[in-house]
């Protein structure tokens, strides 16, 4: 009996107001997270069925790898290359899908035993997951055509007379990927570069998530913590600015985030290069020449307006965080108080790098655009593809929004209220005794 009724204490105290609140907050982050994730890959679904290609060549046998197409669930849409434009700026798809092109004396190639490639045309836009995949359609298409291609050869004696090898009768079509970035194009997939440019840049998001989760857990706990022991009240009794106290918690908490995410981002750095670097070697001068060539890279000042939006980010989540420790009672009810903080991390972290955000419905839009953490993990997006406008617009929208938030936290501070205010969480309050 005794073991039933300790267990229902500690189940009161442990499914308290606070606790499940925030499951229910989880649960709808996780629900908008997997209404996006599904409208993502749907729409992958879709653009893989979907083929928009040029017929170069209008031969018999070209008409046969169209039809071959339709035939095998792709909806093929014919399109005309861009007359006006030179070189491979003709082929540069004009929304957003990859473009398919037969070349000119395709059947003629084949029939003379020549192995012939197809071009595979895609801009890239972003550095989401969703780029990653964008070329998985135009790919199975090509494969669908090769295989057309060879099973005539090998049926119909196409290539009779012609000495051709076991492995162009296996193989007659490849594959030739060319990717646009603006105006400027390179030989190479738009799936690898998105993948590789990503694996490089997603050392920024980490650490952001990193140093916002450790500093607000540390301000927000060291705040309740001496809130709760009445040592608060003391230390801003001494004779010292209490902004001064403000400006030292938040630096504390902001130099130890940094030691623990670099700590963190060196073993990560280590883990990965160890798991990718046999691949990453083999592929550096390819994707090196392609990333030259397309200005998939950041500069030194690139790097600093990366950096510039981190700091504004850690300041304004340590901000916020010194608000919701002075609201919460002991270091408990502290680390359910900032769980709104972590949602609003959690929320453009996921969205950001499965998604292009500019993809998303309007009211997704909007939601990630207010929270201020997402323009830091846009930022290095914005700054390899010269998206100027939106990483200045996240970086004003950002220095109000510190703004707002420190004067907040500072008219806290300057007063008494900070003693008294307090959130409950869902516990009830304890009735003063008579003589109390």
């Amino acid at each position: 009996m005794k073991f039933w009724t300790l267990l229902k204490k500690e189940l009161r105290e442990m499914l308290s107001l606070s606790t499940i609140v925030g499951m229910v907050v989880a649960m709808g982050v996780f629900f908008i997270l997997g209404q996006v994730m599904t409208g993502i890959t749907e729409d992958s679904q879709n653009k893989a069925g979907t083929i928009h290609l040029i017929d170069e060549d209008y031969s018999k046998l070209s008409q046969s790898c169209i039809d071959t197409l339709s035939r095998s669930g792709f909806e093929v849409y014919i399109e005309s290359p861009d007359h006006l434009a030179q070189g491979d700026l003709r082929y540069k798809p004009q929304g957003d899908f990859d473009l398919l092109v037969i070349p000119e004396g395709f059947e003629e190639n084949i029939l003379n035993g020549k192995q012939t490639s197809v071009g595979v045309y895609s801009s890239l836009n972003s550095l989401s997951m969703s780029s990653v995949f964008s070329s998985s359609g135009s790919n199975a298409a090509v494969t669908v055509i090769n295989e057309t291609v060879s099973a005539q050869l090998l049926s119909q004696n196409l290539a009779q007379g012609t000495a051709v090898t076991p492995d162009f009768l296996k193989n007659p079509v490849t594959s030739g990927e060319t990717t646009f970035v603006a105006d400027k194009s390179a030989q190479v997939s738009a799936g690898t570069l998105a993948g590789f440019a990503m694996n490089q840049s997603m050392f920024v998001p980490i650490v952001v998530f990193i140093l916002v989760i450790f500093a607000s857990q540390m301000v927000a706990s060291a705040i309740a913590n001496e809130k709760g022991d009445k040592t608060l009240e003391t230390l801003l009794c001494t004779p010292v600015s209490r902004i001064s106290v403000l400006s030292a918690k938040m630096c504390g908490a902001g130099i130890v985030s940094l030691l623990m995410a670099a700590v963190y981002m060196v073993g990560f750095s280590s883990y990965m290069n160890g798991l990718t670097g046999s691949s990453s070697e083999g592929m550096s001068q390819e994707l090196g020449n392609a990333l030259d060539t397309l200005g998939i890279n950041l500069s030194v000042m690139d790097y600093v307006f990366v950096g510039l939006q981190l700091f504004l980010t850690i300041l304004i989540a340590l901000a916020i965080s010194m608000i919701l420790g002075a609201l919460a009672s002991d270091v408990k009810s502290a680390q359910t108080a900032i769980m709104p903080l972590m949602f609003a991390m959690l929320i453009p972290y996921m969205m950001t790098m499965f998604a292009d955000v500019r993809t998303l419905a309007l009211p997704l839009q909007i939601l990630v655009y207010i929270i201020p953490f997402s323009h830091t993990f846009m930022a290095n997006s914005s700054m390899i593809f010269d998206d100027y406008s939106l990483y200045f617009g996240g970086l004003a929208y950002q220095v109000v929004f510190l703004v707002v938030v420190m004067f907040f936290a500072v008219k806290l501070f300057s007063g008494d209220r900070i003693f008294t205010i307090r959130l409950n969480f869902g516990k009830k309050r304890r009735k003063a005794l008579p003589n109390e």
